[in-house]
């Protein structure tokens, strides 16, 4: 079992234990709770987890609640980044991209949607069976068995999208691959499908990735060795409605980025990989096609700005890549 929270990865169950004792007298000033929570809520999830609870007893309740750590998780960005490569030894890394100064830290362990109302955490799966792809749902801590989402409605040939990985964001699953017209998307809360069109730009003969982007489904387009790039977001997951969000060309930092990614001043040829947004959406991560590479650009859609970093390990394997939102989120199993 695997545990993130206040940005550390460990094994084990959060520990419940930790608070002040209730009967001593806190010197601390008391403040109404209302107003705690409002106070709690803006500081960092290892400030809160490994000070704040410790100094005051109503404080540590507060910290503990659902409410409050649902709370925090949604004011939270993702200003990091996990790169796992798939081949063993499958080493992990953490890349801090909240500043120019990014820091790369290797992790010592090896590696689900949440309904938004009713705040169960759910396991999404696909399966094929005698060549038809259906999908599976089981309630953490809760269900014994998977239960099969109801497809019926989607025809056969059009359920090919669940062969690929999915995205997750605000309680839905997407299923999209570049050379279909419509995308799947699988709303947790009712677990019932739905299908709509993707964005009229993909129709036009230009790469498509889809990728989280902050709380919402992003989809960026943009031409071979072209460094024009496009971006839209999913606006309403249950219309099918998206909007633009962003339009950069990085033609002018060209010579700078083929000299971070592959040490050469020859760009032309060039091509760039989109990997991840991180910084709640807005700062994009670049590398090359190249499995052999090992270095990344990172672009502030926001200010302009352009940082490289390198992970230093040879691994010819494509590795993962996931946003990390600094958070109290955590999964422990039923005692």
């Amino acid at each position: 079992m695997i545990q993130l929270i206040a940005g550390q990865v460990k094994s084990g169950v959060i520990p419940t234990s930790g608070c002040p004792d209730e009967s001593i007298e806190s010197k601390i000033i008391s403040l109404p709770k209302e107003l705690m929570f409002n106070i709690l809520v803006l500081l960092p999830a290892d400030v809160l987890y490994n000070v704040m609870r410790y100094l005051c007893f109503q404080w540590c309740k507060i910290i503990h609640e659902p409410v409050f750590i649902k709370a925090h998780l949604l004011r939270s960005s993702a200003a990091g980044l996990f790169i796992q490569y798939r081949s063993a030894p499958h080493n992990a890394y953490y890349v801090d991209t909240g500043t120019r100064d990014v820091t790369v830290t290797r992790l010592n362990f090896q590696i689900s949607s949440r309904a938004r109302s009713t705040g169960e955490y759910k396991v999404v799966g696909t399966y094929q069976e005698n060549g038809v792809w259906y999908c599976g749902i089981i309630t953490v801590g809760k269900d014994l068995t998977w239960r099969t989402v109801d497809t019926q409605d989607i025809c056969v040939d059009k359920r090919r999208p669940l062969i690929h990985r999915p995205f997750s964001t605000r309680g839905y699953v997407y299923w999209a691959n570049m050379g279909r017209s419509n995308l799947f998307t699988l709303d947790v809360e009712t677990e019932v499908f739905l299908e709509f069109p993707v964005p009229e730009s993909s129709r036009q003969g230009r790469l498509i990735w889809y990728k989280e982007v902050g709380n919402f489904l992003g989809c960026m387009f943009w031409c071979s060795y072209s460094y024009v790039f496009e971006v839209l977001v999913l606006a309403d997951p249950k219309t099918g409605e998206w909007k633009n969000l962003y339009k950069f060309d990085l033609n002018g930092k060209r010579k700078m980025i083929s000299l971070s990614l592959i040490k050469k001043t020859s760009p032309k040829n060039l091509e760039l990989k989109p990997v991840a947004w991180v910084n709640n959406g807005e700062v994009v991560v670049f590398t090359t096609y190249d499995r052999a590479s090992t270095s990344y650009i990172a672009y502030n859609v926001e200010t302009g700005e352009t940082y490289s970093f390198d992970m230093c390990e040879q691994n010819r394997c494509t590795p993962f890549w996931c946003p990390h939102v600094n958070s109290l989120v955590s999964f422990h199993l039923p005692q």
